[in-house]
């Protein structure tokens, strides 16, 4: 099981090298939309394999997208890259404190979504 955290640093690290390259006025614009086509791609429910079919629907997400993303970062020109790696690098450091306030602020939105709907409910009820 460690290789699987080992696996996971890697793509939270590319990931974060990728996201800063999003942002940075200086990648290409055919990489910043090839960026674009794979987010498409992960989220669409239109797939070259239909997401139904068991496991091979799965499947075609799991090498598409990777290999998407393996192409923008072979392809990031060399000082986009350096500055997105140190970003990525000061970014992954505070990565568990912005997690944990990320998710308070989702509970807290659910939990005020929740109050709304049921005062809601209430209120039609009357």
């Amino acid at each position: 099981m460690k290789w699987l955290g080992r696996l996971w640093r890697f793509f939270q690290a590319e990931l974060l090298v990728l996201l800063s390259a999003a942002f940075n006025r200086r990648t290409p614009l055919k990489l910043r939309a090839l960026l674009g086509v794979a987010l498409l791609y992960f989220f669409s429910p239109v797939d070259i394999v239909p997401d139904a079919i068991p496991l091979a629907g799965v499947l075609d997400d799991v090498v598409v997208v990777p290999a998407l993303l393996a192409a923008v970062l072979n392809r990031l020109p060399p000082g986009v890259r350096v500055e997105s790696e140190a970003w990525a690098a000061r970014v992954g450091r505070h990565m568990p404190l912005i997690l944990a306030a990320v998710s308070a602020a989702l509970i807290l939105w659910v939990g005020v979504l929740l109050w709304a709907v049921y005062s809601f409910v209430l209120w039609l009820a009357h």
